[in-house]
């Protein structure tokens, strides 16, 4: 079931080795616009936790479309490879599907926050 935009989610979460955010940082973007242009990833975000380690939300059509996206093409690889030359310690990605999506809209958000 799709409700809203985000049809399937997937978390990710990473300590990084020390100095190589800017590396990180590089990659991770690197990769997310080629995975919008050539796998069909939506909206993505990338994080910094209070505990230090970074947390990205990927927003994807389906599982079906993620999961296919995971098949080992070259280009990706080597993509996800310096990103992952740049982690200390990964964590399993957070698969989700999407139950209530209440999106806020501009006369709701006031300075990007919800107003109360």
């Amino acid at each position: 079931m799709q409700i809203g935009g985000a049809g399937f989610v997937v978390i990710y979460q990473w300590r990084l080795k020390d100095g190589r955010e800017p590396q990180f940082l590089k990659a991770w973007a690197a990769l997310t616009v080629h995975l919008q242009a050539h796998r069909g990833a939506g909206a993505s975000r990338l994080h910094r936790t209070d505990y230090g380690t970074l947390m990205a939300y990927a927003q994807w059509p389906d599982q079906a479309t993620w999961e296919r996206s995971c098949d080992a093409h070259e280009a990706d690889q080597a993509l996800s490879d310096a990103l992952l030359d740049a982690v200390d310690e990964t964590w399993p990605p957070i698969l989700m599907t999407p139950l209530s999506d209440r999106p806020v809209t501009g006369a709701q958000a006031v300075g990007g926050h919800v107003t109360h």
